[in-house]
């Protein structure tokens, strides 16, 4: 009885303590950060922040350009009636702004054939720089401008057929931002313009001659005017 009874005092000591689980308290943390984080950069993309693409005969730039990249893809600064511009011959003063526009053409020869892009140029350096070295500003579409030779998409979107009558179509169709209340009010005359912004975009509706434009503007450049 007592040899039973050392053996299960024995026994007893030598059985291993099970202690009780740790919950994983790093490993959640972990998980609620990349989760926290996917859903941040989720909502920065979709909700605060709008990158417009444009796209010419396939090639396709965004709206944070220089002209020296525009002309690497084949486009030139040109006059409407097609005259190429030569930007490395024009200057631009340190930190100013174009206040006239140029077009955006394709070039074919000693001439270019329009895109429909009407654009400003803005120089944010702190020296004066050719217009090759320069940025874009703003980038208005309008589809009467454009030559049939050219192919033309704005993000991702043939624009080239649109019109009053289905501009709020073509506009949903490339996830432009408007509000339908501000295209509403534009189609029905009520205003001249329908604008929005998004992040450091701002983009715009307006009337034309014979149709309607799509306008983009770059708004985190805040610099004066200047020529």
């Amino acid at each position: 009885m007592a040899e039973m009874n050392e053996q299960g005092a024995v026994s007893a000591i030598q059985a291993p303590v099970r202690q009780p689980k740790k919950f994983p308290v790093k490993g959640l943390l972990y998980i609620l950060v990349i989760v926290a984080l996917i859903g941040g950069i989720t909502y920065y993309r979709y909700f605060l922040r709008f990158d417009p693409t444009f796209e010419v005969n396939g090639k396709e730039f965004g709206l944070k350009v220089t002209i020296r990249e525009l002309e690497a893809i084949g486009l030139t600064l040109c006059q409407p009636d097609g005259t190429i511009v030569n930007s490395g011959s024009m200057k631009m003063n340190a930190q100013s702004m174009m206040i006239n526009s140029y077009y955006l053409g394709v070039k074919n020869g000693d001439h270019a054939d329009l895109t429909g892009f009407r654009v400003s140029v803005v120089n944010t350096g702190k020296e004066a720089a050719t217009y090759t070295d320069c940025y874009i500003r703003t980038i208005d579409y309008a589809p009467e401008k454009q030559s049939e030779a050219v192919s033309v998409k704005i993000c991702g979107i043939d624009f080239s057929k649109a019109d009053r009558d289905n501009i709020k179509e073509y506009v949903k169709k490339a996830k432009i931002p408007f509000k339908d209340s501000k295209v509403d009010a534009f189609l029905d005359f009520k205003t001249t313009t329908a604008e929005g912004s998004r992040g450091n975009v701002g983009f715009n509706l307006a009337r034309t001659d014979k149709n309607i434009s799509v306008g983009f503007t770059r708004k985190d450049i805040g610099i004066k005017f200047g020529k």
